[in-house]
């Protein structure tokens, strides 16, 4: 039957744009973690050489509040995912419930 194909071609569609929602959303994270690590260390090594700090202080909130909210996204992307997976895995063709 064609629009099983269709149906089944439709649902892996489906599942490629959750899994790929949830890639870039932990691209960002590690990206934004790594972003964070680098401003204490620039933090630390400026509060050790006596500079002054506010201005990458600044930065490294404004960096936390962006990680937290990739955090959020990537939780919501995981959770979307994983409620797709078992969906998709637990797909019934409709035949079969007949």
């Amino acid at each position: 039957m064609p629009w099983t194909r269709l149906e089944k071609h439709w649902q892996q569609q489906k599942f490629r744009v959750y899994r790929n929602r949830h890639d870039e959303a932990l691209r960002i994270s590690a990206a934004l973690t790594i972003r964070r690590q680098n401003l204490l260390a620039e933090i630390l090594a400026d509060d050790l050489d006596g500079l002054d700090t506010i201005h990458k202080s600044r930065r490294l909130r404004q960096t936390e509040d962006e990680l937290d909210r990739a955090r959020i996204d990537l939780i919501s992307a995981r959770a979307a995912l994983e409620a797709e997976e078992a969906q998709h895995y637990t797909h019934e063709p409709r035949e079969a419930r007949r």
